[in-house]
């Protein structure tokens, strides 16, 4: 993670764990492992806050196994988000950090929808192994009702996976990296 404190949170919660995972302080820009380190990398709630995409997926390609697996999750575009929402609130996030006098770090709130992923990705390598919708959005349940609207999510996902696709908050695919 690029934020310490998520760092030393992570160390505190899996302290007691037997295989005493490694947490290091890192961007997903420059991952700081060798090439083909790993045969699987999950960016989950990822690659939407990149400006950069590619420079980031270049990086997952560099530091997978040819062969290896991506799991990645990421928030669609939905039918009821308001144009310019994202614009919207990188400036309010703007002015908050200049009232608070704190660092800005500039990074992308943008959601993907399944065809742009599949493409991006396929464009660094990967080839599509599955995929699935979740959290589907049923607004003002999931604010006022957060139980009520789980529920009801699942039984929507459960029962008709594909009716509901396009109310779908996230997609989340398995990749393999074709190298």
């Amino acid at each position: 993670d690029y934020s310490k404190s998520m760092i030393s949170i992570a160390k505190n919660k899996y302290k007691n764990i037997k295989s005493n995972p490694e947490f290091i302080v890192g961007s997903g820009e420059e991952i700081p492992f060798n090439n083909g380190k790993f045969d699987m990398v999950c960016a989950i709630g990822y690659l939407q806050y990149f400006v950069d995409p590619d420079k980031t997926l270049n990086e997952i390609s560099r530091v997978l196994k040819p062969g290896g697996t991506l799991i990645i999750q990421s928030y669609q575009n939905y039918p009821f988000k308001l144009p310019f929402s994202n614009q919207l609130r990188e400036y309010l996030r703007l002015i908050y950090n200049k009232i608070k006098n704190k660092e800005y770090l500039k990074f992308s709130d943008r959601p993907y929808s399944k065809k742009e992923l599949d493409n991006l990705l396929l464009n660094h390598g990967f080839e599509i192994k599955d995929y699935d919708y979740s959290n589907f959005m049923v607004f003002p349940l999931s604010r006022y009702f957060p139980t009520l609207y789980i529920n009801f999510s699942e039984m929507v996902h459960r029962e008709y996976p594909d009716k509901f696709k396009y109310f779908a908050v996230n997609y989340i695919a398995n990749y393999i990296l074709n190298k």
